[in-house]
């Protein structure tokens, strides 16, 4: 592995950071975030710095802290998300993920900034958690919000062909945690801060179905879908 003092042509560690790229394999075999100057590894010449600056965010949406996680959950259970524009899921279309079976309750994110980054294998990821809540954001941290704008809280998304699960609005998706598909586990909103490609990796963690009853599974385990923790939602 060459860092930045080894590397022919810089003299020390860029001061902002900095990862491995392998190009022979396309990943990053090391990193000390925040990854403002990358390094790409060539294995005859050695390693060169090259910038490759974040992609840029969109602006903040509005969140509803207090809603209660999203998680998975037995598809049978009474806890089990019904969403309410079943037809425009199913055709691949975007959709407010309001909620029939919680009435006046939706998917929700609960930060309007992002966690992270955070590296984990070859990505650097930027995690926003959602949960369900109250469509009306009363708490939420979006500036305009708190300036008094009440804004419909309730996520936008699109289930594609594919199987992601997309918030339209800033392109992350879906993402089970760690990849394990059992009950209680927590999904999140989730992305590579600087690669659309590694962010819609498919996999079992990423990939859902739309169900004829209105829930959504992922494709990997159908006798789970989206649901809550508790029926008893926390929207105050």
């Amino acid at each position: 592995m060459y860092y930045g003092h080894q590397t022919p042509g810089l003299d020390a560690p860029p001061t902002e950071g900095w990862a491995v790229v392998r190009p022979d394999i396309g990943e990053s075999i090391g990193t000390n975030p925040p990854p403002a100057v990358r390094l790409e590894f060539d294995t005859v010449k050695g390693a060169r710095a090259f910038a490759r600056p974040p992609r840029e965010e969109p602006p903040p949406l509005p969140s509803v802290p207090a809603a209660t996680p999203l998680v998975l959950v037995a598809k049978d259970s009474s806890a089990r998300l019904v969403f309410e524009h079943a037809a425009r899921l199913r055709a691949h279309e975007e959709a407010p993920l309001t909620l029939l079976s919680h009435p006046g309750c939706a998917v929700v994110p609960t930060k309007s900034v992002p966690d992270g980054p955070y590296c984990v294998g070859s990505g650097m990821w930027l995690v926003i958690p959602i949960g369900v809540g109250a469509v009306t954001a009363n708490q939420t941290e979006d500036a305009a919000v708190k300036a008094g704008q009440k804004d419909d809280a309730a996520l936008k998304a699109v289930l594609d062909a594919d199987g992601f699960v997309t918030r339209t609005h800033d392109a992350r998706v879906f993402d089970i945690a760690w990849w394990k598909l059992e009950e209680g586990n927590t999904v999140s909103l989730i992305n590579d801060m600087y690669c659309d490609t590694k962010t819609r990796t498919k996999g079992a963690g990423r990939s859902f179905v739309f169900n004829d009853d209105g829930t959504i599974s992922p494709a990997q385990a159908p006798h789970l879908a989206l649901g809550t923790i508790t029926n008893a939602l926390r929207t105050s």
